[in-house]
């Protein structure tokens, strides 16, 4: 089945990045690059629409544990995206975070 871009124009397009996520570490230079191709392919067959680049909170943010490096890596790559194409003029895409998931102390009566 072929899916028809211009036969929909949707108003907002949400890129959740990061969700089911276990690949590991990856190369950063390489992984920033194919994600930017990534959202600029949202963007040509979207021109229109306004993108939402939302980190994932599918990895823990712990410190000092792998999820919380993956995770850095992610937001790094999201913010850098986002960056470029706000420089190249695209003002309709924008970052958004998820809540942490920290454990938070439990509250004693």
């Amino acid at each position: 089945m072929h899916w028809d871009h211009g036969a929909y124009q949707p108003d907002l397009v949400v890129i959740n990045l990061g969700t089911d996520f276990d690949a590991g570490m990856l190369d950063a230079k390489e992984y920033l690059e194919v994600f930017s191709g990534f959202v600029m392919r949202v963007r040509t067959v979207y021109p229109l629409s306004h993108i939402i680049l939302v980190e994932s909170n599918f990895h823990s943010d712990v410190l000092g544990t792998e999820g919380a490096e993956i995770r850095e890596q992610l937001r790094l790559t999201l913010e850098t995206v986002v960056a470029r194409e706000r420089a190249a003029g695209d003002r309709w895409i924008s970052p958004r975070r998820l809540a942490t998931m920290r454990k938070r102390r439990a509250i004693s009566n």
